[in-house]
C-alpha cells in the first residue's frame, strides 16, 4: 500500500509545503533502516510562482559520500550533480534537506538551524526558501516527520496538516 502524502502550513507566514507519498515512503524507509545512524539526502520538487508554497516530489537516499553517527550527519555529494540536471529538465529543483534523529524527537538541532541558515544564503543553491524535513524514529519504529523553511536566514515552523493526504 503506497505512502500517503503530508502536507505542513505556517497560516501566519503563508508558507506550505506537500510530501508527495513517494518522499515520504524514502524518508521513512531510510531512517528507519539506518537503525542508530542519522542519514538524509536532499528534497527534490517545484515551488509555485511566490515561492511560499512547495511540493516536494522526490527525496533522495543518502550519497555513498555521505558520512554520520549516532547524533550527527553529513551529506555527500556524489551523484547529485547528475541527479538534479536530470530533474531540472523535468522543471523539479533542489528544495531542500532532510535528515534523521534516531530514537529522538524530529527537532532542528542548533547545528540543523546553522547549515539550513548557511543554504538560505548561499549564492549556489539558488535556494532562498530551503525545505527541512526531520524524521524522528522512535524504539518502536514509527516515524515522525517535521517540516521547516528558512527565509532570508529566518526559521519558520510549519505545522502538519492532517486532514490532507494524497492517495
Amino acid at each position: 500500500m503506497p505512502e500517503d502524502g503530508k502536507d505542513f502550513v505556517s497560516q501566519v507566514h503563508g508558507i506550505s509545503v506537500h510530501l508527495t507519498g513517494v518522499a515520504v515512503h524514502t524518508i521513512k524507509e531510510y531512517a528507519l533502516a539506518a537503525g542508530d545512524r542519522e542519514t538524509g539526502g536532499i528534497l527534490v520538487g517545484r515551488y509555485d510562482g511566490d515561492g511560499n508554497n512547495v511540493t516536494v516530489s522526490e527525496a533522495t537516499t543518502q550519497s555513498k559520500d555521505s558520512r554520520s553517527g549516532r547524533t550527527w550527519f553529513q551529506r555527500g555529494i556524489h551523484g547529485l550533480k547528475d541527479l538534479l540536471q536530470s530533474r531540472w529538465r523535468l522543471g523539479e529543483y533542489y528544495v531542500g534537506e532532510w535528515h534523521s534523529h534516531p530514537r529522538a524527537a524530529p527537532e532542528p538541532s542548533a547545528n540543523d538551524i546553522k547549515e539550513m541558515r548557511a543554504i538560505s544564503k548561499e549564492i549556489s543553491y539558488q535556494c532562498p526558501k530551503p525545505v527541512m524535513i526531520i524524521a524522528g524514529t522512535s524504539a518502536a519504529r514509527e516515524v515522525y516527520l517535521s517540516a521547516s523553511v528558512f527565509e532570508r536566514g529566518g526559521l519558520v515552523r510549519l505545522q502538519e496538516n492532517s486532514a490532507s493526504s494524497e492517495s
